[in-house]
């Protein structure tokens, strides 16, 4: 897949991936039902593509790192094993979208969605690296770890309603940070410098350690 823009390859209905080869460095779309790949079976995605999650499931059956550009805007990632993204990696849009993995961060994250982000199936996120939380909401059934830095830089609110652990840091520097989900701190830092009404939210039960 080479071609530009929006052009690119679509998947619209339940396909599965054996062997297969998904390469070149324009646009694979998931656009609806579910892009099962088989990467245990041989299928490899080359981390040169763009790939967009918008409205289907992308299934992965082993461990599995995003490539280089990375959109969910809806839909859902899923797997049964480890997904790494150490490149750049947005999650945007009006829909729901959803997490059904474990999800290791140890490069950028961009959050600038009103469509709610749902962890699926006790999900976990461990942010490693950055994550820049602009706006939107988690919620459900999950954990998100914070042992890198998250950044809250819009004056839009972001709401957290899963579990929130934090050994890292947490910068507050426009908007609201709601952590409803409750949590602790051990041996992290928050700085919150937003002015006027903004700022940090705690909301359910928090303990801050160390």
């Amino acid at each position: 897949v080479s071609a530009p823009n929006n052009q690119g390859l679509y998947f619209y209905n339940n396909y599965t991936l054996i062997n297969t080869a998904l390469e070149g460095s324009g646009t694979v779309n998931v656009n609806g039902g579910v892009l099962d790949a088989q990467l245990m079976s041989g299928t490899t995605i080359a981390d040169t593509l763009n790939l967009v999650i918008n409205g289907g499931t992308l299934q992965l059956d082993s461990a599995y790192a995003l490539p280089t550009t990375t959109t969910l805007s809806s839909g859902t990632l899923k797997s049964s094993d480890v997904v790494t993204n150490s490149s750049t990696l947005t999650i945007d849009g009006f829909s729901q979208k959803y997490l059904d993995a474990q999800l290791d961060n140890t490069g950028n994250i961009i959050a600038n969605h009103s469509g709610i982000l749902f962890f699926q199936d006790g999900a976990i996120l461990n942010n490693f690296g950055n994550y820049d939380f602009q706006r939107g909401s988690i919620n459900s059934t999950g954990t998100f770890n914070n042992l890198g830095t998250l950044r809250k830089t819009s004056t839009n609110t972001g709401d957290i309603r899963t579990e929130f652990n934090n050994t890292g840091a947490v910068i507050v520097e426009s908007g609201s940070l709601n952590l409803r989900g409750g949590g602790n701190s051990s041996g992290g830092t928050f700085t919150v410098s937003a002015p006027n009404n903004q700022g940090l939210y705690f909301y359910n039960n928090y303990t801050l350690n160390n």
